[in-house]
């Protein structure tokens, strides 16, 4: 559940951009820290783990949770995607599902360009040095 806001009291930015979370200060950062972060509870951060692919390393030892950038970014999606898009979880779980496949085919696309740029460039090179 929630925490409630006081009236008039604007919505915490808790969706991260890029630049954000490559700039945070901390490698992981706790539960609490996070679920205060994100304006949640930890027993819904606890629950969204039960439920979608959010997977927090565990400390050694004591078993604590530690979320790194990437766990950031997964509570931020699941966040917009419950609240602001009104998605069921399962529904969540899906579309984070289908955009892990969409960012592989993406990572995939960019290097093959690289390896074209790649091949181009040692032609020219192999020019360059014969005609020398």
């Amino acid at each position: 559940m929630a925490r409630k806001r006081r009236k008039g009291t604007p919505q915490k930015h808790w969706r991260f951009d890029q630049k954000q979370v490559e700039n945070m200060e901390k490698a992981y950062y706790s539960i609490a820290e996070v679920a205060k972060m994100f304006d949640v509870e930890e027993t819904q951060l606890r629950y969204w783990e039960k439920h979608t692919s959010l997977n927090p390393q565990r400390a050694s030892g004591s078993g604590a949770r530690l979320y790194d950038k990437d766990d950031l970014e997964t509570v931020g999606q699941i966040k917009y995607l419950l609240q602001e898009k009104g998605l069921a979880l399962s529904a969540v779980q899906a579309k984070l599902d289908a955009e892990g496949v969409h960012a592989e085919l993406e990572i995939r696309g960019k290097l093959f360009e690289i390896r074209d740029k790649v091949e181009q460039l040692r032609e020219m090179v192999q020019k360059q040095l014969g005609s020398n």
